[in-house]
């Protein structure tokens, strides 16, 4: 599977005023986070942002490169697109979320019990409003 690269940069500052000015600077306000991991707050200029990733449909793996590269923590990281948000007139980005994926870890097929109409001692709690489904290994 080939991944999508995109440039990024630790970003300063927090909150509506700041988000705003960036996106004014053609800049997107993006976090960046993962299990084990703290939340990162980074930022993505738009227009590679729409030419590289506004178009994918799916899941598709990201390589996020650090502006510098002087930056360990962010730098050549492989991401999932989690979420973007859109402004609701418009269509333009407003937030996108990325979130870490290990590619060292193996996962496979989930051997988790499915839910239906049946009793088993390997079902999850349940509310008792909803006692009639359970699950079936």
């Amino acid at each position: 599977m080939e991944m999508v690269e995109v440039t990024i940069e630790r970003r300063q500052g927090q909150g509506k005023g700041t988000a705003r000015k960036l996106r004014r600077a053609g800049v997107i306000p993006a976090v960046f986070y993962g299990p084990g991991r703290t939340t990162v707050s980074i930022a993505v200029r738009a227009e590679e942002f729409e030419r590289k990733l506004s178009h994918l449909e799916g899941s598709h793996l990201i390589r996020l490169v650090n502006d510098g590269g002087t930056d360990a923590e962010l730098h050549d990281k492989a991401v999932l697109l989690r979420e973007i948000q859109r402004h609701p007139v418009t269509g333009d980005v407003l937030h996108a979320d990325f979130f870490e994926v290990d590619l060292t870890e193996s996962r496979g097929a989930s051997s988790s019990p499915s839910c239906a109409r049946s009793s088993s001692s390997a079902c999850p709690p349940r509310s008792p409003s909803s006692s009639r489904w359970t699950c079936r290994t």
